[in-house]
């Protein structure tokens, strides 16, 4: 489930944000709705998350990052879980 999920998001961020070099006002404000959607719906992580589970959730949690950098800044513990190597 977490993998369709990811893929939904996935393809939703870059149909959004496709063909954007020149972002009018209603893209803009179409890219922050996506943003407060992706960011209400990222998953917690538990202890009984298995090795491909972290790695999806962290690969996610990358994705917000690199797609809502102002939204992702708003939540201090985020960027704890992404390898930045």
């Amino acid at each position: 489930m977490l993998k369709t999920r990811m893929i939904f998001l996935l393809s939703l961020s870059l149909a959004s944000l496709s063909g954007c070099s020149d972002l009018t006002k209603q893209d803009t404000e179409t890219k922050k709705a996506f943003c407060i959607v992706f960011g209400d719906k990222l998953p917690t992580r538990s202890s009984k998350d298995t090795e491909i589970t972290r790695y999806e959730i962290q690969q996610l949690y990358a994705e917000y990052i690199d797609q809502c950098p102002e939204q992702a800044a708003e939540i201090p513990w985020l960027s704890q879980f992404v390898d930045t190597k």
